[in-house]
């Protein structure tokens, strides 16, 4: 003998169906929208710069708007504990995703030091270079010198500096060994090391 069951979807459940697809849909439209939204600030980057004189201003401008525009489009709150430093700094900070980075840029005012993986990017490459953001080849210790001469350039023009000295990204869960090596960045300053802890609630 074969028992069929039937059952009957209750209202409340049909509810949570339209609210799981409607979420499922509002994340599936973020990513076109936030690609949308990094090209109008691009453009408009591009555009203004040829006429604005002060470009380091105007690109420290153009990265907030970026990471403001991140925030909005992904539903991130950005909660800041204690006082940020002001540029020029050198902060150090774990690395949890490449969320940090929008919400690092609104908490800090800097640039990053990134791998230099990064800037050979299709499209993304270009604009995140020239964002003025500082490019090492982690595999190759000679390269710590020529990214350590481009970061001290950086801080003597009065940016601030932000690196993720565990080298890559983790699960959150703990710190991971720091590359000494990026810390003679700091060394060759008066500047004192400041740190910061992503978490994800």
């Amino acid at each position: 003998m074969i028992r069929v069951h039937a059952g009957l979807i209750t209202v409340p459940q049909v509810l949570i169906i339209f609210r799981f697809f409607m979420n499922y849909l509002r994340a599936f439209l973020r990513f076109p929208a936030f690609v949308v939204a990094t090209f109008a600030i691009y453009g408009l980057w591009w555009a203004v710069s040829w006429f604005v004189p002060n470009k380091q201003l105007w690109r420290q401008v153009i990265f907030h708007w970026w990471s403001r525009s991140f925030a909005i489009l992904a539903q991130m709150e950005v909660e800041t504990i204690g006082t940020p430093p002001k540029p020029p700094f050198f902060l150090v900070s774990n690395h949890v995703s490449y969320v940090d980075i929008p919400a690092l840029r609104l908490a800090a005012n800097g640039i990053f030091v990134a791998k230099r993986e990064v800037k050979d990017w299709f499209l993304a490459g270009a604009m995140i270079r020239n964002m003025g953001n500082v490019f090492i080849d982690r595999n190759n210790r000679r390269d710590i010198p020529r990214a350590g001469a481009e970061v001290l350039k950086k801080l003597n023009e009065g940016e601030g500096v932000i690196l993720f000295p565990e080298g890559t990204s983790t699960k959150g869960e703990g710190v991971i060994s720091f590359n000494s090596s990026f810390f003679e960045f700091a060394a060759s300053t008066d500047l004192p090391v400041s740190y910061a802890s992503v978490r994800y609630v």
